[in-house]
């Protein structure tokens, strides 16, 4: 961790030879950032104090990292809580995530509240969905992971032209908690991503490359003699006309 000693005559500027630094750099957060520590984690600037001050008890509310698999119809994010000590027991929290709708649809939730309570997970506007989790006495600290269930959204297709990671992000001033004695400043919020790998279109099986075993496959399907895939449905209409079928079949034999 870097030291800094304090010069108390106003104006001077950081001496880099020794750290000294002027009262009012001491004071402003910034001069902290710029070395490295961290406020997100670790310590934070509270009213009444003039120094940063260490996060003794923090919640941590974190959307995980995904990796889209073609081959699976769901995306699931899952939204873990984790403290480092203090008391979290409250009467519930609440707070907001935000995603991209040209590229995700929400389609529910899964979540199992301990004890007695109620679970509030709505998208009153597309692409913003709130979160409510109300039980008198709740420990915040010892939930169990909320999975936030998403598709593709309809008609997008994670090409190398529009392909780019997906922000799940909670946004400034959230974590609202339903009680008393416990600062929002102490919730530290970590957004997630759904991470793609490019696909290629009439690619049927996934070994990314186009031969004779992806229009086979794909003519299995149209003839319904095997399952369709979750990936021939996103890159099987090769010609771009809404609609898979034995023409996409000779597009992707012409290819070969």
């Amino acid at each position: 961790m870097d030291n800094l000693s304090l010069d108390y005559i106003a104006g001077n500027a950081v001496d880099d030879s020794d750290g000294r630094i002027t009262m009012l750099q001491a004071t402003d957060q910034a001069t902290y950032t710029g070395l490295g520590w961290d406020f997100e984690g670790v310590w934070q600037m509270v009213s009444g104090f003039d120094f940063p001050q260490l996060r003794f008890d923090v919640l941590t509310i974190t959307a995980g990292t995904v990796n889209f698999d073609p081959d699976e119809a769901d995306i699931i994010v899952p939204i873990t809580f984790s403290s480092n000590g203090g008391n979290w027991v409250t009467n519930g929290i609440s707070f907001t995530v935000t995603y991209d709708t040209a590229k995700l649809a929400y389609t529910g939730y899964d979540f199992a509240l301990p004890g007695f309570g109620l679970v509030y997970v709505l998208e009153p506007t597309p692409g913003t969905i709130t979160v409510s989790i109300i039980s008198p006495g709740l420990d915040l600290s010892t939930l169990g992971d909320l999975k936030l269930i998403f598709t593709l959204a309809s008609g997008y297709v994670p090409l190398v032209s529009n392909i780019t990671d997906i922000i799940l992000s909670f946004g400034p001033g959230q974590g609202a908690v339903l009680s008393s004695g416990i600062s929002r400043e102490n919730i530290r919020l970590i957004d997630g991503f759904v991470r793609f790998d490019a696909l290629l279109m009439g690619d049927i099986n996934g070994d990314n490359i186009i031969t004779i075993a992806d229009a086979d496959l794909l003519a299995q399907m149209i003839l319904n003699l095997i399952p369709w895939t979750n990936r021939a449905k996103l890159v099987g209409d090769v010609n771009g006309d809404g609609v898979i079928d034995l023409l996409d079949v000779a597009i992707i034999l012409s290819w070969i």
